[in-house]
């Protein structure tokens, strides 16, 4: 029998009024996640190394209802896709540990936010069907843009992981938020807010910016 667990929705809140941002659920021992709002345009650019050019104008055709990131128990990762048209492709298709593999805390995702001021108001119930929420009150003041990073990690002590993105921070090193997503997995989240002048601010404030990584400890199986 498949067993699930409470979906967790995390909210942005500006002045009282929710901001959409992600949800993430456990199904058995496989881990789902998304954004809270509307899939609309995604662009997929792998990157290798330090930099990455990112050429918006290939994701104007690319626009989809939903977006879902899957990592199963298997190892197995990849992001499902619906079109509009109920058409379904799949993207970031890659082998990441085995669940029980995990012994310290494993990035599974990190991003670039748009300034939240800019997301999708959420003016539904965080808690409708008996789901969980976490809201991360966010300053007036400081509408820049955020680095967050999620990781899934055992119960225990642990150092917190370099982060992926080398930045000047302006926010304490800190997670903001720990959740149990099942009597497994903890969901860390950690958040660091990008100084005013960083030139990254001004750069499209409307696309958000994600990594999704290869898992150097898996080594490649050949057929």
């Amino acid at each position: 029998m498949r067993k699930s667990y409470k979906r967790l929705r995390i909210l942005f809140e500006i002045d009282g009024q929710l901001k959409s941002f992600y949800w993430f659920e456990c199904k058995n021992d496989d881990i789902y996640w998304g954004y809270s709002g509307k899939a609309t345009q995604i662009l997929s650019t792998p990157f290798d190394g330090l930099s990455a050019s990112i050429n918006l104008s290939e994701c104007i055709s690319e626009i989809f209802s939903t977006a879902k990131v899957s990592y199963h128990e298997s190892g197995q990762f990849h992001i499902k896709l619906q079109e509009e048209n109920g058409l379904t492709k799949y993207d970031s298709v890659m082998r990441w540990r085995k669940k029980p593999e995990i012994t310290e805390p494993f990035r599974i995702m990190a991003l670039f936010t748009k300034p939240p001021k800019l997301y999708d108001n959420y003016n539904r119930s965080p808690t409708r069907k008996g789901n969980k929420a976490a809201i991360i009150k966010i300053d007036t003041t400081r509408q820049t843009r955020h680095y967050v990073e999620f990781f899934l990690s055992p119960e225990g002590t642990f150092t917190c992981p370099i982060p992926l993105i080398s930045m000047a921070s302006v926010g304490q090193d800190q997670p903001v938020l720990t959740y149990s997503l099942s009597t497994k997995y903890i969901l860390i989240v950690r958040m660091l807010h990008l100084p005013m002048e960083h030139d990254f601010n001004r750069w499209h404030p409307d696309k958000e910016l994600c990594f999704y990584t290869e898992d150097k400890t898996v080594v490649p199986t050949h057929v």
